[in-house]
């Protein structure tokens, strides 16, 4: 759906292009190309939230698995839930047991 503002069908009875969305803009117009690059920048942005997610929370992988002497899975959630670094990552593994960092 990302690309549907990108896709242009050729006319046979007309020389150029047109949006697929809406005909009446010609794919080979300024306007078209500012628009095209606009949105191809913002389809990298929103591709790479879950790849900076990803960085950042293996950044933090030590800490989001704590070790614990006896490999008490309770204890080393508590301690997770208690490290004041990972709150603002919180969001991200909250759901997750220690053990499957």
């Amino acid at each position: 759906k990302q690309f549907q503002s990108l896709d242009c069908i050729p006319f046979k009875h007309h020389k150029g292009s047109f949006l697929r969305a809406d005909t009446g803009i010609d794919c080979q117009s300024k306007d078209y190309l500012y628009f095209r690059s606009v949105v191809i920048f913002f389809i990298v942005m929103y591709q790479s939230i879950p790849i900076l997610w990803m960085i950042l929370l293996y950044r933090k992988k030590v800490e989001l698995h704590p070790i614990t002497s006896n490999h008490d899975e309770r204890l080393a959630l508590f301690i997770r839930n208690k490290n004041p670094n990972l709150a603002s990552l919180r969001f991200l593994f909250k759901d997750y047991k220690c053990s499957k960092w």
